[in-house]
């Protein structure tokens, strides 16, 4: 989302369950490169199957312009 400025942030949080999880923001100066940015980010965890072995569990999620949907990719959450 933009912030005051109009400047867009992205903010990608991860970690170890049981752990301190870490958090990565990062600025963009318009959406295309945020949601760019944020695609790459997604891309990455649907290849965690087989890059690891596991698919990673997704603890929160928000996608209220539905970024996923030009994917072709969905999340659950494991709460």
């Amino acid at each position: 989302a933009p912030d005051l400025f109009g400047t867009w942030m992205v903010e990608v949080n991860f970690g170890r369950i049981g752990a301190p999880g870490r958090t990565r923001a990062s600025a963009y100066p318009d959406e295309t490169s945020a949601r760019a940015f944020a695609r790459r980010c997604l891309r990455r965890r649907l290849s965690a199957p087989r890059r690891i072995g596991v698919p990673y569990s997704t603890v929160d999620f928000s996608d209220p312009d539905h970024w996923l949907d030009e994917l072709g990719a969905s999340f659950t959450t494991d709460v």
